[in-house]
């Protein structure tokens, strides 16, 4: 595609997404760099941004706010609304974006394979928050002296 192509920023992407894959993060820089010059307004950029924060640097907060800022721009971005249920560390959220991803991509991989898992933990979650908040209103009022 680069071949053909020289200018488009698109095989510059896949490119990229390619060397993510392989945890090539020097020659991903590479990529990203040329996307950024053929195409600095790219959402594909944002998300590429948002797996680098996530994969390559462990930052779930900023590959996030990318991921958010990608589905701001596009709604229907099934990648970034995959990325980002994965990439949630609080069950309760995670079920949130499965549920988003459920309703946009109801047969993706992440849906089929790990959405019963999510959906398991986050009932046993709900129980157990359901437990304590049902201990803590018997616990009797500590004593005033």
């Amino acid at each position: 595609v680069i071949e053909q192509k020289p200018d488009d920023y698109v095989g510059y992407r896949v490119a990229a997404d390619a060397h993510r894959l392989r945890s090539e993060w020097r020659e991903f820089s590479a990529m990203v760099v040329k996307v950024e010059e053929s195409n600095p307004d790219s959402n594909g950029l944002v998300f590429l941004r948002g797996v680098a924060a996530q994969m390559r640097y462990g930052d779930a907060v900023e590959a996030s706010k990318a991921y958010r800022q990608a589905l701001e721009r596009d709604p229907q971005f099934v990648r970034a609304q995959a990325q980002l249920v994965l990439v949630q560390t609080n069950i309760f959220e995670q079920k949130k974006e499965l549920d988003k991803l459920r309703s946009l991509a109801p047969d993706h991989q992440i849906v089929r394979w790990a959405g019963p898992g999510i959906d398991d933990a986050h009932q046993v979650a709900l129980e157990r928050q359901q437990a304590i908040q049902a201990a803590t209103a018997a616990r009797p009022a500590p004593a005033s002296k």
